[in-house]
């Protein structure tokens, strides 16, 4: 092996590392789409997440009511304090 490709193998590990960003909000953020189905993902994205409180936006109020209704269940597997819903850009 030479230099070139452990540099190389470096920086794609170091890239690797980078992308995958941990912490109490990406943990969050990712369990809250990993329990939501494929179309309500379509239409609501986590924008914060403080003290406890999170924060998602929605791109209608029809998807606004739909996700109240799955609220305490989703809090119960985020085991976050609340989930405010806000019609908002998704990005």
């Amino acid at each position: 092996m030479t230099m070139e490709h452990i540099s190389q193998t470096l920086k794609d590990v170091i890239k690797d590392i980078e992308g995958k960003q941990f912490s109490p909000t990406n943990d969050v953020f990712r369990l809250f789409k990993k329990n939501l189905a494929s179309r309500e993902r379509r239409h609501a994205q986590c924008s914060a997440l403080r003290n406890g409180i999170l924060t998602v936006n929605v791109d209608s109020s029809v998807w606004l009511y739909q996700l109240n209704l799955k609220k305490e269940g989703l809090l119960k597997k985020l085991g976050i304090k609340d989930i405010r819903f806000k019609i908002g850009d998704l990005k």
